[in-house]
């Protein structure tokens, strides 16, 4: 999956003009099958043998060595599903309808593989004590049967998600309200009578739209509002700082309300006192800005420090583009590159 989501931001070209996104949906849905087919029904064939072989765990021992060094590496992969899970759902949402509302099947298929891993391998030494506790091999085999069916059940919510993606599955609803005031704020827009959005990918959407402009409207202007409106951009990430000086509930509100009016990728909670939340903004950065020259060439010197430049440049770009406030010293600088080192 790893190696999907780098070919799924591949660039488009002439044979691919709306990108590579969906082959991370397409991937995505053969995985849920590999689940079904090689995880749960092997599983349940498995335990059909043990059955009609009647045969006792001959190593009990070896077994609960095996199911407990399991058990703790699957529970770290799942400590940081979780993390990542709960760090790109809304505040206040529910695990189930996150998932439902997810576009990035990546987080969910390693979340609800990893549950269901610890869910199998608490079943096969709960049934493996029961054959050992009475001697009765069958529930054994049982055992297998029913982490077959756990599997299967895992594989079908998964494979109906990823369908629904690789359909084509619309943005979600402030995103949507956001495109209609985006295009109404313009003046020789009157009225915007429809919008279909689709994602490509889990950060990639398609919007078609359906506009009615002022009739007296000079051609040129039409044309020019149109572009406009592709231009516009959405921020990837967007960092609270100070988070440590403020109540939960409120940052909660907060990250709510960022959320709804800028849709971006990820918002990261950041302490300028113990630094907490800095390292993964940083890895996100490193890992989305592309690798471009120095801040400034050879021949250029400053006053001032690389990171507070950069910090500078960035912090006025966003402000002025996303908040309309232009501070005395803004610097007309887009930054779209990172050095490397990554600053």
């Amino acid at each position: 999956m790893l190696y999907v989501r780098h070919r799924a931001r591949q660039p488009p070209d002439e044979r691919h003009p709306l990108g590579h996104g969906r082959e991370l949906y397409f991937w995505a849905f053969v995985v849920a099958l590999l689940i079904f087919t090689g995880g749960a029904g092997m599983s349940i064939y498995e335990g059909i043998v043990h059955i009609r072989a009647g045969e006792m765990p001959t190593r009990p021992l070896v077994n609960y060595a095996v199911l407990g060094l399991s058990f703790v590496f699957e529970s770290i992969s799942l400590s940081f599903a979780v993390c990542e899970f709960n760090r790109r759902k809304e505040p206040g949402t529910g695990w189930f309808e996150a998932v439902e509302q997810s576009k990035d099947p990546t987080v969910f298929i390693v979340l609800m593989e990893d549950t269901a891993a610890l869910a199998g391998l608490i079943v096969a030494a709960a049934f493996i004590g029961l054959a050992l506790l009475t001697g009765n091999p069958l529930w054994d085999g049982l055992g297998s049967i029913v982490i077959g069916l756990i599997l299967a059940a895992v594989a079908v919510i998964l494979a109906r998600e990823c369908k629904k993606l690789l359909i084509g599955e619309e943005a979600r609803p402030a995103l949507q309200e956001r495109l209609r005031a985006t295009a109404q704020h313009h003046s020789g827009v009157c009225v915007v009578n429809d919008a279909i959005t689709v994602h490509l990918g889990p950060q990639d959407v398609i919007a078609m739209m359906n506009l009615d402009f002022q009739d007296d409207l000079p051609l040129s202007e039409v044309e020019r509002i149109i572009a406009s409106l592709g231009e516009r951009k959405q921020p990837l990430f967007v960092a609270l700082n100070k988070v440590d000086l403020v109540k939960k509930p409120a940052l909660l509100g907060l990250s709510a309300d960022v959320t709804a009016r800028l849709d971006p990728q990820s918002v990261f909670m950041v302490s300028a006192t113990d630094g907490g939340g800095v390292p993964d903004l940083k890895a996100a950065l490193a890992d989305a800005v592309p690798v471009g020259p120095w801040l400034y060439p050879d021949d250029e010197v400053s006053d001032a420090t690389d990171r507070m430049i950069a910090a500078e440049l960035t912090r006025e770009q966003v402000t002025e583009a996303y908040f309309g406030l232009r501070g005395p010293s803004a610097a007309a600088a887009a930054p779209v590159e990172r050095s490397e080192p990554p600053v």
